[in-house]
């Protein structure tokens, strides 16, 4: 796959191509690959940096000249990478799986891809050293060592926490059901709608924190579905079943069968029961839990 990209190695190796290629018409972009992959460019700013982008050309030059924004946020999406004049690269913005290959193309020698056991994107270069990527990372072309420095923390499990957590949930799952199966279904439908809009953007870490802060204060309805909509075991058999349900109880049935097989993980994150051991950077384990990493003591938003 994007076999036509020829690999550049650095700063220079742009601006050749600069020199030697014609950019598209009336524009300051130029082709990653073959010309008639339009969406494979790059475009050379004024300040020197060059934005690399995998999306339709034309639209984003209409989005940057205030033509048409109604595809902003999708051309902002795909701008994956950013070449500076000091010979390194900048990542920002959240990677799929089709765009690690694309950027290992571009960058030849490294390996870009998602990996959700290492926590999402990752790069390993021509060392095996293996990188977390992270919203604002930069990268040296020379090497492709991480220059942005980092903590990196392991979880594992501790049981004594998940036990302390398992303990809070005890008077939770005697009342939720009897609450929630006193309401009508219109009202649970309008209730898990304002849940997952407000949980809309939080990692599932974060959506399963908020499970247990709602449980701490008691609001044992808003826990019970939000756990539901976050659980992909549940949400959809729910989905089919606020269309067709005329009572609450099978509602009620499917949250509890749910809730015997997945707890244990959700109060494991929720209730944030780990410990965690720092691990050298560019060794970067596999793990069923997530990896914490720091810039300066703030935890970095990983792509």
């Amino acid at each position: 796959m994007h076999y036509d990209i020829q690999g550049r190695k650095s700063y220079a190796d742009f601006i050749k191509t600069t020199e030697e290629v014609k950019p598209y018409k009336n524009s300051r972009s130029w082709p990653l690959g073959l010309r008639k992959y339009s969406q494979k460019h790059f475009v050379l700013r004024e300040d020197g940096t060059i934005d690399i982008f995998f999306v339709n050309r034309k639209t984003r030059e209409l989005v940057e000249k205030k033509v048409d924004d109604s595809h902003s946020n999708w051309v902002m999406k795909r701008h994956l990478a950013t070449v500076h004049p000091n010979n390194t690269v900048s990542f920002d913005q959240k990677l799929w799986v089709c765009d690690g290959t694309f950027l290992s193309r571009v960058f030849p020698h490294v390996h870009i891809r998602r990996n959700e056991r290492m926590g999402g994107a990752v790069l390993t270069n021509s060392r095996l050293e293996t990188y977390p990527m992270f919203k604002d990372c930069v990268f040296s072309l020379d090497d492709f060592k991480l220059l942005t420095p980092v903590n990196i923390f392991q979880h594992t499990v501790n049981r004594k926490k998940v036990n302390e957590g398992v303990k809070l949930l005890d008077e939770f799952h005697k009342v939720w059901p009897s609450l929630l199966g006193a309401m009508r279904v219109e009202d649970i439908v309008a209730i898990t709608d304002e849940l997952l809009q407000n949980a809309f953007s939080l990692s599932t870490k974060h959506k399963h924190m908020r499970f247990m802060e709602l449980v701490e204060k008691k609001h044992y309805v808003d826990a019970a579905l939000l756990y539901a909509a976050n659980n992909s075991s549940v949400s959809y058999r729910m989905w089919r079943i606020f269309r067709n349900a005329e009572t609450t109880s099978e509602i009620v049935e499917v949250i509890k069968e749910s809730m015997d097989i997945n707890m244990r993980r959700v109060i494991t994150l929720g209730h944030d029961a780990f410990d965690k051991h720092k691990v050298p950077v560019g060794t970067l384990p596999e793990s069923r839990w997530e990896l914490s990493v720091f810039h300066y003591c703030n935890l970095v938003e990983r792509l």
